[in-house]
């Protein structure tokens, strides 16, 4: 991969999610307002993705109401340009404090930069999100 292509942005062409509540209920989730920059200077990446899915606010209840479950992604990491392939870094805490759920992302580029994809992990105190995305430029 070239080194001269500097900083480029992708836009997302697709995406498949799902939100899995405590219960282990899975639940159809949208991505939307999606970024994927990479620095090929730099070999770094930094992403992110709104996500969204409707929850039953009673999962005992066929028809029950639901409430949107809402969640944006961030993330950010290094790239190995010899083999294409991006991961997210750990978010650095305190010795003594335990870091909060991040954003786990890892994905990969095409040797000829056109696209790329990761998949994606999301944690929440209700649940988490889950999915992969598919970008092109």
């Amino acid at each position: 991969m070239a080194l001269q292509q500097g900083n480029v942005n992708f836009s997302l062409v697709n995406s498949h999610a799902y939100f899995l509540d405590l219960a282990n209920n899975l639940y159809s989730a949208s991505a939307s307002n999606g970024v994927l920059g990479i620095n090929f200077s730099n070999q770094t990446f930094s992403t992110s993705l709104n996500l969204n899915a409707q929850v039953p606010t009673n999962t005992t209840v066929l028809g029950a109401p639901s409430q949107a479950v809402t969640q944006a992604l961030q993330s950010s990491g290094k790239i190995n340009l010899n083999s294409g392939i991006f991961l997210s870094s750990a978010p650095q805490a305190p010795s003594t404090a335990q870091p909060a759920p991040s954003a786990s992302v890892a994905g990969a580029i095409s040797l000829d930069t056109k696209q790329a994809g990761y998949l994606f992990t999301l944690p929440s105190s209700v649940g988490q999100f889950k999915g992969a995305t598919l970008w092109g430029r």
